[in-house]
């Protein structure tokens, strides 16, 4: 009996909980508080956009909403530091979950532009924590010669909830009291965080954020993070925009959305065990590649059928794969202390990524046409690309 118990037991952290499939419990805990990451950032991202876009609004309005959430998650992670100090991390993440949960239930209510705008600042605020903390959980208690594969299985989670949000949209239509849907997740995930509150570790930051010793260690890191989100979040902000009102159906621009979505689920595994056998850095390079290409294939070429649903399958694996793999090489690059502060730093980068690109992008959608969104978000990677290889050859 007393062997069953010590092979139950994870004998690196006893605090986290019994080892469940190679893996404490407390990490299994974390990666559940990600899988609402997704349905943020897909299934009401998707939802405004439709509704914001039925109602008459101009893209750079709609990309104003998606931008407010990730506004808000910005300016809550500069008042993490604070509350780390003074507040239990497991407290602080089902607090948040708690307020995001009538966020969603009061913009289910309610729909009115700036009420949605509003309402997404702060849910954004109130999703800080959860963010930042399931990550910075995961990075922590993952064996560190499967690290990679378990920000894989992280990212597939997240993806889940990803493309669930045009799966969901597809089959229920795009009212707006859908918002529901999020509401009880976010319930159902307040209980199993408070349930499992004591087995999961408090990681206080000693520091503020943005502290230039911080900066200056990841200076490439924080700009990938800005890439990672203006192209991820650009196309299921603007992408129903853009398939609109290059005149096709809305159940033909919501599937391509969702295979977008699959994609970003499909490719996290195979790219988390390739990154653990190869290093991260050499998988993001061709990930990046693949980002840059995809989205150009899109506009130069007329595809169709599944040779269309193929590309988006693709584009959507290979950007969701570039914050994933940023990720682990984060992990690689920083101290455990560090850990939560510098997750935080590029969850910062991220959500200003997100904040910038679609309100810029719609803009030059709204000059160029429709097509300058994937126009722009080709040319993103390429050029982080050539700042990466400037950078690297100063070293």
């Amino acid at each position: 009996m007393l062997a069953q118990v010590k092979e139950k037991i994870n004998p690196m952290n006893p605090a986290a909980g019994r080892v469940i499939f190679g893996a404490p419990q407390a990490l299994w805990v974390a990666v559940v508080v990600a899988y609402p990451v997704g349905i943020i950032i897909s299934f009401i991202t998707l939802l405004s956009s439709l509704v914001f876009e039925r109602n008459g609004y101009s893209a750079t309005l709609n990309g104003i909403c998606t931008s407010a959430g990730f506004f808000g998650a910005l300016v809550g992670m500069l008042f993490l530091p604070f509350l780390s100090s003074r507040v239990a991390t497991a407290r602080t993440v089902y607090t948040g979950i708690a307020i995001s949960c009538v966020c969603c239930v009061l913009s289910a209510a309610y729909f009115g532009a700036w009420t949605w705008i509003i309402l997404r600042v702060i849910l954004g605020v109130s999703f800080a924590a959860q963010w930042v903390y399931s990550e910075a959980w995961i990075m922590s208690l993952a064996p560190p010669k499967k690290r990679t594969f378990f920000l894989g299985v992280y990212g597939a989670v997240v993806a889940f909830g990803y493309f669930s949000g045009p799966l969901l949209i597809g089959l229920l239509g795009s009212d707006h009291r859908l918002m529901l849907l999020p509401a009880g997740l976010f319930f159902v995930v307040f209980l199993i965080v408070r349930g499992n509150r004591a087995i999961l570790p408090d990681l206080p930051m000693r520091e503020a954020i943005f502290s230039r010793r911080l900066l200056k260690s990841m200076p490439m890191l924080a700009g990938l993070a800005f890439l990672a989100g203006a192209a991820e979040e650009t196309p299921l902000a603007l992408g129903a925009v853009w398939g609109l009102r290059n005149g096709w159906s809305e159940t033909l621009t919501v599937s391509a959305l969702f295979a977008f979505a699959l994609g970003c689920a499909l490719w996290q595994l195979p790219v988390g065990w390739v990154g653990d056998k190869l290093r991260p850095a050499r998988v993001l390079v061709f990930v990046l590649l693949s980002a840059c290409v995809l989205p150009l294939s899109l506009a130069l070429t007329d595809f169709e059928g599944a040779a269309l649903f193929l590309v988006f399958l693709l584009w959507g694996g290979a950007v969701f794969s570039i914050y994933t793999l940023a990720l682990a090489v984060l992990a690689e690059r920083t101290r455990a202390q560090d850990i939560a502060r510098a997750n935080g730093l590029y969850i910062v980068m991220f959500s200003a990524g997100v904040v910038a690109g679609p309100p810029v992008i719609g803009a030059a959608m709204e000059a160029g046409g429709p097509d300058w969104m994937l126009y722009c978000l080709s040319a993103m990677p390429l050029v982080f690309l050539a700042f990466w290889t400037a950078f690297r050859r100063r070293e």
